[in-house]
């Protein structure tokens, strides 16, 4: 209806009449459903609905694998330098002086110190608090700016790979810049992402994603997801500023609004990505406190519902000791 857009072609959060009347913080659409279902055990007392389990769904999109992939040996030196002195522990010392050392060729096979190489660190802390992460990877690019080009078979990819499925997380496909409004572009990622992931014998399982930089056109991108072969998205909140954009914490099938018909496609509502909340660009609450109560009172509005706390934090941003405790912190 409106077609107010970023620079990125997504719809403007500014522009949502939730945004507008300040309704993006509330589930007003579980709002409404305990509403209705009070109106109707008052009629019909006998009523029972299913049991709801509060949930947290602690999910990552692996936008950089590598921060050292494609650069010069001063540039990855300048990044390890970098990431060591965010967070001055004997480890990352560790991880500076072998990384250095041994991130010589482009075609090293371990790639160990890499500092946003934090998969293991992730899949520690999923199992210490009995969460199962979900892992997003971009199968291959579509834009030369915004989609990564370091490949599947890379050696790193492949060892992450190895250690969430042997641990029991859960892999998912991040499509890449430009799939959101291409059926072919689509197509062709999960084609991709299902030869890697017949490589670990996991191709017959659910197939999950979340569209890169969360680009969506509500008239296309579900039809477009669904006709590929994706049973599950979680690819609806804005950018710049967590809260309730779908009105629920709870999944749901979604819609193709121009043919007019159900799709198998199911959305699991994003409520908080990091970046939305941190970075000035979007709310601007910092690495504080105040970004800590806002994200505590959306998880309290999950749970107020036993819905879904569904939360992204990208794993480059792990290599702040801040960020890592506000993570734990939502995830305990």
């Amino acid at each position: 209806v409106l077609s107010d857009k970023d620079e990125h072609g997504r719809f403007l959060e500014t522009s949502s009449i939730l945004s507008q009347d300040d309704l993006s913080d509330r589930a007003l659409g579980n709002e409404y459903l305990e509403i209705l279902w009070k109106l109707l055990k008052k009629k019909w007392p006998f009523l029972n609905k299913n049991k709801r389990e509060f949930r947290i769904l602690p999910s990552h999109d692996i936008d950089r694998p590598a921060a050292l992939w494609r650069q010069s040996y001063a540039k990855r030196l300048k990044i390890l330098a970098k990431s060591y002195l965010k967070d001055k522990t004997s480890q990352r010392l560790f991880d500076f002086c072998n990384g250095s050392l041994s991130l010589r060729r482009l075609n090293n096979k371990d790639w160990r110190g890499d500092p946003y190489d934090t998969i293991d660190w992730i899949i520690t802390q999923a199992q210490s608090t009995g969460r199962q992460s979900t892992f997003y990877y971009i199968p291959e690019p579509t834009h030369s700016r915004f989609d990564p080009d370091i490949p599947l078979e890379h050696p790193i990819i492949r060892r992450q790979w190895k250690s969430i499925i042997e641990s029991g997380q859960r892999l998912g496909i991040h499509p890449g810049y430009e799939t959101f409004h291409s059926k072919p572009l689509m197509k062709n990622s999960v084609d991709t992402f299902n030869v890697h992931r017949r490589h670990f014998g996991i191709d017959g399982t659910s197939l999950l994603s979340r569209q890169h930089y969360l680009r969506w056109d509500a008239l296309s991108t579900p039809r477009i997801i669904n006709d590929a072969g994706i049973e599950h998205d979680s690819s609806i909140g804005f950018a710049s500023k967590a809260g309730f954009r779908s009105g629920v914490c709870y999944d749901y099938p979604m819609y193709d609004l121009q043919n007019r018909k159900s799709l198998e496609l199911r959305q699991q509502p994003l409520i908080v990505m990091e970046c939305a909340v941190i970075e000035r660009k979007n709310l601007g609450f910092g690495r504080t406190d105040k970004a800590m109560t806002y994200m505590e009172k959306l998880k309290s509005e999950c749970r107020r519902y036993q819905g879904d706390f569904t939360l992204l934090w990208h794993n480059q941003r792990f290599v702040d000791p801040l960020e890592r405790e506000m993570y734990l912190s939502l995830i305990a």
